[in-house]
């Protein structure tokens, strides 16, 4: 009898023991995706983009973009550093461009601003590009979360400032 009342103890045990970890599991309130868009999200960040792409993460760093090409959205994260608190055009060619233009990108109508509305800071650093013949748009959206620095780069091959703006305002940070 002794050995049946500690089992059932022991069961007992397990079982709120179970149910106790799994409702300290943290919620995350994502807000919906528009029409068209599905979120993307990991543990500290989200924003929405087109629902009828694809996903490929390799090395930490995630490509969002049709199956065929085209325009797409790059989201890496990187070691946050203070020099790019307050990132201005001057810090953006010291610390950022040489690494573009080693890759044979070459720069031009370079624009950085800031923005606080969603209570952290978000550096939008915009510009066209082009290598081999091929031009685009950049827009990256650069801010620091939790731990770390994030780049959220759309690339337009073709003007979409739809994606573009829509990226922006589904952004946040868990």
């Amino acid at each position: 009898m002794k050995k049946r009342f500690l089992i059932f103890l022991l069961v007992a045990l397990m079982l709120f023991s179970v149910i106790a970890l799994s409702s300290c599991k943290e919620e995350v309130n994502i807000p919906d995706a528009p029409k068209g868009y599905i979120m993307f999200y990991n543990s500290e960040i989200y924003f929405a983009y087109p629902e009828n792409w694809i996903s490929q993460t390799i090395n930490e760093v995630t490509r969002l973009m049709p199956s065929v090409g085209g325009n797409n959205i790059t989201v890496s994260k990187g070691e946050y550093h203070s020099n790019l608190d307050n990132l201005t055009v001057d810090s953006f060619n010291k610390y950022l461009l040489p690494s573009l233009t080693a890759s044979g990108l070459e720069v031009s109508n370079l624009t950085i601003t800031h923005d606080l509305t969603k209570g952290f800071d978000i550096a939008t650093i915009s510009y066209d590009t082009s290598t081999n013949g091929i031009n685009m748009k950049q827009t990256i959206y650069m801010f620091k979360a939790h731990d770390g620095m994030y780049n959220v780069m759309i690339t337009e091959v073709t003007d979409d400032l739809s994606l573009v703006r829509t990226v922006f305002n589904t952004l946040g940070i868990n």
